[in-house]
């Protein structure tokens, strides 16, 4: 009964995935990346390395300049589900407005004058702290409306 050649093949596929991600890097082509590693490791193929193959081939890339960062990960997201959710608000309370139907460039203006930005402010654009606060102000103004509709009548 023998050894395994390959104790771990998560390691292994990490270790190759690092040799291909550093070749790309610094290697022109295909023909360039052979080369390195007949010469770094006696082989033509990163597959065929054992696992001292693999490391000597990775010192020489790290060597040279590759870098096998983790990746970055992005700036968290705003909360997609909940800023539409929002906006469809902000568009149902517009269309049911107790003086009349109200655009969208109606609450995107409101939006505006509350955060204080000079230029159209697209509701999509909003944080959703901001549209939480529009739909607020909103509903106070269709208050407000109704009221004044119940005093007339």
């Amino acid at each position: 009964m023998s050894a395994s050649p390959n104790p771990d093949p998560a390691r292994r596929r990490a270790e190759l995935a690092k040799i291909h991600i550093g070749a790309a890097q610094l290697l022109a082509g295909e023909e360039e990346y052979r080369d390195m590693l007949e010469a770094v490791a006696g082989k033509r193929s990163a597959g065929a390395l054992d696992a001292a193959g693999r490391r000597k081939v990775l010192d020489h890339l790290k060597a040279c300049g590759a870098t096998f960062a983790p990746p970055k990960r992005p700036a968290r997201a705003r909360p997609e589900a909940e800023a539409a959710g929002l906006i469809a608000k902000v568009d149902a309370l517009c269309i049911n407005h107790p003086s009349g139907r109200k655009s969208r460039e109606w609450a995107e203006a409101i939006l505006r004058q509350m955060t204080k930005h000079p230029h159209r402010t697209p509701l999509e654009w909003a944080a959703p702290g901001q549209l939480h606060r529009l739909v607020q102000a909103i509903e106070v103004d269709v208050r407000r409306k109704k009221r004044g509709q119940h005093a007339t009548a």
